[in-house]
């Protein structure tokens, strides 16, 4: 809930991105007062979401309606974890370039990602040690999403490891995070 004032100061940035990415207006204001609500932000900073938003969709293979599919999975879970909704875009950015393309699957394997790092496996565990890390040093909380992705892969975490230590959504996440950091990086600067 919006008072009058917020909604009328918030409309004129959520008409744009409703009519640059072609959806209806219900669905734009659904997405955007529910980052709103999920990541703490306010009225005021709509413009600010929605030339997020749109850069996302613009740079990536994502839709907004697959980014707005994607938030309902991994929104929560993102901003309780610590995770911008600068971070959390990006990130669902990167992974539709790397071919994860339904927004469902986009943030179940995030939100998947993000809890196996929080309580990691025996298997996991097993990874980080065999590679000289321990779990402070994938602590998303205090280093951020995009470092987490950045450490696991320079110690040598790769693919394969994914694959051995995470469920098949938290794997496919972590690849197409990989597969497309630069990109995860750059979104982040918009």
């Amino acid at each position: 809930g919006l008072s009058a004032k917020q909604v009328a100061d918030a409309l004129p940035a959520v008409v744009t991105l409703a009519t640059a990415a072609g959806n209806s207006l219900a669905t734009t204001v659904d997405l955007v007062t529910s980052v709103i609500g999920v990541f703490d932000k306010t009225a005021a900073d709509t413009g600010d979401i929605a030339n997020k938003i749109t850069a996302a969709a613009n740079s990536s293979k994502v839709s907004v309606d697959k980014l707005s599919l994607a938030f309902q999975y991994v929104g929560n879970t993102a901003a309780q974890t610590g995770v911008s909704f600068e971070e959390t875009t990006a990130a669902l950015a990167a992974m539709s370039n790397a071919g994860i393309t339904s927004g469902s699957t986009l943030g179940t394997g995030l939100r998947h990602f993000l809890t196996e790092v929080q309580k990691p496996s025996e298997e996991f565990l097993a990874s980080l040690r065999r590679i000289g890390l321990n779990v402070s040093d994938i602590d998303v909380r205090a280093k951020g999403l995009v470092n987490v992705i950045t450490t696991l892969r320079q110690a040598g975490f790769v693919a394969t490891d994914a694959i051995k230590s995470f469920d098949i959504r938290s794997a496919s996440a972590f690849n197409g995070l990989i597969a497309n950091q630069r990109r995860s990086r750059s979104n982040l600067k918009i």
